[in-house]
């Protein structure tokens, strides 16, 4: 498992959305916003990287994660540059069960976006 970035702890990060699931995984699907200009991230889940430095394309890496069923688990985009159209900005969708989320994250060198989904059976 890659180390997290040294600065990672030096970030805030705003938890744009918490979500409330009650299956025991979460299919992430992540991809660019929009024009393809660059940007490059890291997906740590849980203070795990997941994802290490992916640069988002227009086709969408598709990612099955596993819910911790006690508490929060926590999902955050790190942003390794701001691409040629700043911030960095990442489309998400989550599924789960018969539900989709669409969300767009945006990171930069100070703020890591995140998501806090929690199990609710």
């Amino acid at each position: 498992i890659p180390a997290l970035p040294k600065d990672y702890n030096d970030r805030k990060i705003n938890v744009v959305r918490t979500l409330n699931v009650n299956t025991d995984s979460v299919v992430l699907n992540v991809y660019d916003n929009g024009v393809v200009d660059g940007d490059i991230v890291s997906v740590i889940y849980n203070d795990k990287i997941i994802v290490d430095k992916l640069s988002l394309k227009s086709k969408a890496l598709i990612i099955t994660i596993a819910v911790n069923k006690q508490g929060s688990n926590k999902l955050v985009f790190y942003a390794h540059n701001l691409g040629e159209f700043p911030p960095n900005t990442a489309k998400l969708d989550i599924l789960y069960g018969s539900k989709k989320e669409e969300l767009t994250l945006s990171s930069d060198f100070t703020v890591s976006s995140a998501i806090d989904i929690v199990y609710q059976p």
